[in-house]
């Protein structure tokens, strides 16, 4: 490895850590906003046909419902990204009470019942 690739993959490295901890920040946010500081039950889901929702969320959001987050490093909002999302809530749409799209983005808005929220923002 040349020295230009070391110090560029040195650099990815630190970039994913700073997002990293820019959505623990976040997910600190979120779980004093919405659970009042208590420590929610947090899932990943994927099915058969592979779609997957990264957190899926209880205890608090109110009782006996769900929230579901999805996490994109990219900083490109697509619309796409809401899919699965979509996807596992016409299953069980009753219960999702929350819907949240972290991304690596500055900008923050709602689209179609989801809050996005960039990281950089």
């Amino acid at each position: 490895m040349t020295r230009a690739e070391a110090e560029s993959k040195h650099w990815r490295g630190l970039q994913a850590d700073l997002v990293w901890c820019r959505f623990e920040r976040r997910r600190a946010e979120f779980v004093q906003a919405v659970h009042g500081g208590a420590s929610p039950l947090l899932h990943y889901y994927r099915d058969g046909a592979g779609v997957e929702v990264d957190l899926v969320v209880e205890h608090g959001v109110p009782p006996g419902q769900l929230g579901l987050v999805e996490i994109k490093a990219g900083q490109t909002f697509h619309a796409d990204w809401l899919v699965p999302m979509k996807r596992i809530e016409s299953w069980v749409r009753a219960r999702i009470a929350r819907r949240m799209l972290v991304y690596g983005g500055h900008e923050s808005f709602r689209r179609e019942g989801v809050e996005v929220v960039g990281l950089g923002a």
